[in-house]
């Protein structure tokens, strides 16, 4: 596997390469206190959409903003097939697109799943991922 998208886990469970398929470096925090940065591959995963139409205008007296029906929602794009002993981290939205694919994994943000925050609110680690069942 190649190290520039593929970082090779130190005993982390049973799968020993991680493919971070976001924009952006993942860092998690082991068990052990120490923190893993896996950056991302160069491939990035993303669910295809289209916009909702535009349902009202809000906020006459700031000159309108408009208010669109949630998106339509196509497809995942980009995800590989599964690799032996490799996990794919995607995002939480195209995790909640994906289902059937353990190997696909999206970090752990939200309020109950222990992320490390700075004094901003922004995410520094986490503590563990989510799988698509």
């Amino acid at each position: 596997m190649n190290g520039s998208w593929t970082q090779k886990a130190q005993g982390v469970l049973n799968m020993s390469y991680w493919r971070n398929l976001t924009p952006h470096p993942i860092t998690f925090r082991k068990l052990d206190n120490e923190d893993v940065t896996v950056p991302p591959c160069g491939t990035v995963v993303r669910v295809s959409s289209t916009p909702g139409e535009q349902i009202a205008t809000g906020c006459a007296e700031h000159g309108g903003i408009p208010i669109h029906a949630s998106p339509v929602w196509g497809v995942v794009e980009n995800l590989p097939e599964p690799i032996p002993d490799t996990f794919f981290i995607v995002s939480s939205l195209v995790l909640g697109h994906v289902s059937g694919r353990p190997d696909v994994i999206a970090p752990g943000t939200g309020p109950m799943d222990g992320s490390i925050r700075d004094k901003d609110g922004h995410v520094i680690a986490v503590t563990r991922f989510i799988a698509a069942a």
